[in-house]
């Protein structure tokens, strides 16, 4: 498993649960973001789309990029620092394209460590 990497949410304004079909309609949403944006992770590869809907079905969270760190404490904050540097800016537009096709959602983009 990854050390660290992207993460993006996305909850019902009004509170109210995720369907499996809202799920697809936010993947196809967030494939096409990508494909057409050319938003990708530090390492070039296109993020991921794939979101997954949590055990309260209130949040879908999809793993946009994974990272490792290497074990050195020095070079990790380099690594770390570098991820945010380069991914930052497309989450950042990600979630602006995705509020503006689904106001009825609240998405939140963010690097983050498990």
């Amino acid at each position: 498993m990854s050390d660290f990497g992207s993460l993006l949410t996305a909850t019902k304004v009004n509170g109210t649960k995720i369907t499996q079909v809202n799920i697809t309609e936010l993947k196809t949403a967030l494939k096409v973001a990508i494909d057409e944006n050319d938003f990708g992770d530090a390492l070039g590869k296109p993020f991921s789309s794939d979101f997954q809907l949590d055990s309260s079905q209130l949040m879908a969270i999809v793993q946009l990029s994974q990272h490792y760190f290497g074990g050195d404490p020095d070079e990790d904050n380099e690594i770390y620092e570098f991820v945010q540097e380069v991914e930052e800016s497309d989450l950042e537009d990600i979630v602006d394209l995705l509020t503006t096709q689904f106001p009825e959602y609240t998405f939140e983009a963010k690097i983050e460590e498990w």
